[in-house]
């Protein structure tokens, strides 16, 4: 059977005739009738269609052609350019269409009825969702064969319903996908700032960043030919990457190597899996420690060792499988190396001062008589930034992520102001650093009004100085289950 997505409209007879002529399409390709409509309404073309569909004429129409009123399923949804309407439209088709995918049911979207705008965006989400099936009548064609626009003949109708244009064909303008690129795009610059933020000093930052362009450019170009030695040069490029970050992590926190000059990503990878070891295993932290899961840390990094071999070294063509562990090694170079940027780089930089870090202690403010540091950071800024990238249909989504985050720092900031003798030392994006006598309960309420505004959770760390400040923030990032109430908050101090 056949499900049929289609807008409805002020105008009764266009709405009558897209439904006749999708039967028909119905009918041509896959030899059976629709079974379900999904109308989605304006409040206006819901008021004025359930009163024209009552009349006898339009009735008998539609019912001359087995479209009947049980087949309906109607849904209010005012899609305007207003903020909202589209997030709901995106929920409700988004709860349709994966369904019967998912189901292989035959799937028709019409686009005849409905605004411009209104036509666009469900053209747009039938591209990103690969569904084919989109039809219009063309009036053109259809005033070139009849002068009677109401109850046309289903045989006219279906003559005049044309298959929209695969716009999938515009990848073909270049031998990239355009969707992908964007994708990429983004993924690359948070990529290539997270490898800038180990060592700005010492960090190849512009090589990083094209590099990684290169071998996406490179893998792209081989999805499009079906040229598979291409990949092969793209795991290459993308190699030269992980060398260049792991050489950044080994240089920065001076581990000691023999041979350094002949070292291999193996032995690098082994240095730094030895310093993790050694950081969790001076940690005081139970939590922490399980927390990381350096089990899982060797594996990965195992298994990343492995393709990688498996990919530079191979000097005959790519078979099938070949091919398949080649792109799996391209995808995980990016997961590769978010790991190190945002996860292993921030558990060791408490080593930044030495090979001996000083000993800490937890510490924790009630009612806090000393001026302290305190440093807060949204959580997952990065992550839901990117999500929105590439599932967003416009840029209002990421526009009201953005002010809504600036609304909460504002708000949390003039509180800070209120209390006497504190000062915003720091201020940008979703990260402030202050300072003054604040207890955990007002910590929590800075936390609270963050989520309330932004949906978003943030993570506070404190200290006497600059450097516990920094450390707490740091660990409290890394802290996903904190006992109830305490909401990623932590402040240390250390001890000599």
């Amino acid at each position: 059977m056949t499900k049929l997505i289609v807008y409805g409209n002020i105008n009764v007879g266009t709405f009558c005739n897209s439904l006749v002529a999708a039967q028909g399409k119905s009918f041509e390709m896959f030899g059976d009738y629709i079974d379900s409509i999904y109308v989605i309404h304006s409040s206006q073309s819901q008021d004025t269609l359930s009163k024209e569909l009552e009349n006898k004429k339009w009735k008998d129409y539609l019912t001359s052609n087995s479209i009947t009123s049980d087949l309906f399923t109607h849904k209010i949804i005012n899609l305007d350019q207003e903020d909202g309407s589209l997030s709901k439209f995106i929920d409700y088709v988004g709860g349709i269409i994966p369904t019967l995918l998912e189901k292989e049911i035959d799937l028709i979207i019409d686009v005849s009825n409905g605004t411009t705008f209104q036509r666009n965006i469900l053209s747009i989400v039938s591209y990103i969702l690969g569904i084919q099936d989109q039809y219009m009548i063309d009036f053109q064609r259809l005033r070139s064969k009849t002068e009677n626009f109401e109850m046309v003949d289903p045989s006219i109708l279906l003559d005049s319903y044309v298959r929209v244009p695969n716009i999938t064909e515009l990848d073909n303008m270049s031998y990239l996908g355009l969707m992908e690129i964007a994708r990429y795009k983004n993924i690359i610059e948070m990529r290539a700032d997270g490898f800038r933020n180990i060592d700005s000093d010492a960090a190849d930052y512009n090589f990083f960043r094209e590099n990684l362009k290169h071998s996406v450019n490179l893998k792209l170009l081989g999805d499009q030919n079906g040229d598979q030695a291409l990949y092969k040069i793209s795991v290459a490029a993308l190699s030269a990457n992980i060398e260049e970050l792991m050489e950044l992590m080994v240089n920065k926190y001076d581990l000691p190597e023999k041979n350094k000059d002949n070292r291999t990503l193996g032995n690098k990878l082994d240095t730094i899996q030895k310093k993790v070891r050694d950081r969790l295993e001076e940690e005081t932290s139970e939590e922490l420690k399980q927390e990381f899961d350096y089990n899982f840390f060797c594996k990965f990094n195992d298994f990343i060792k492995y393709l990688r071999n498996q990919n530079i070294h191979k000097k005959h063509r790519l078979s099938k499988l070949e091919k398949f562990k080649a792109d799996l090694s391209i995808k995980l170079a990016f997961s590769f190396i978010e790991l190190y940027t945002d996860i292993v780089h921030p558990l060791l930089s408490d080593l930044d001062r030495g090979n001996f870090p000083p000993k800490v202690e937890e510490l924790y403010l009630n009612n806090p008589t000393e001026n302290y540091y305190y440093g807060l950071d949204g959580d997952d800024t990065g992550s839901t930034l990117e999500n929105l990238f590439s599932k967003a249909l416009d840029e209002s989504q990421i526009k009201n992520l953005s002010q809504n985050i600036t609304n909460a720092i504002d708000e949390i900031s003039d509180l800070i102001k209120k209390r006497d003798n504190s000062q915003i030392v720091f201020n940008a994006g979703d990260d402030l650093l202050f300072k003054g006598q604040f207890s955990r309960s007002d910590l929590n309420q800075m936390q609270t009004i963050y989520e309330d505004k932004t949906g978003l959770t943030c993570s506070i760390g404190y200290g006497k100085s600059l450097q516990e400040t920094y450390i707490a923030l740091k660990r409290a990032k890394l802290y996903k289950r904190q006992p109830e109430g305490s909401k990623r908050i932590v402040g240390i101090r250390f001890v000599k």
